[in-house]
């Protein structure tokens, strides 16, 4: 993850069945038709499992609202 840049257009794929320390930063692409996507790959029926220590793998922080 420290290659990938928010802004970006980029796709970052997690196996399946694999076990991942942390959570996942949100990013947002580049452009509409060219977002950034978190997806996971492989045959295991399992998704991929995010240890982070939350009830979410994904913190979102809004300011000034």
């Amino acid at each position: 993850m420290e290659n990938v840049n928010d802004g970006e257009a980029a796709w970052v794929l997690f196996k399946r069945g694999d076990v991942f320390q942390g959570g996942i930063p949100p990013q947002s692409g580049a452009v509409q038709d060219r977002p950034f996507l978190y997806s996971s790959y492989g045959t295991a029926q399992e998704l991929p499992i995010f240890l982070t220590g939350a009830e979410s793998a994904v913190s979102f922080c809004c300011t000034g609202l």
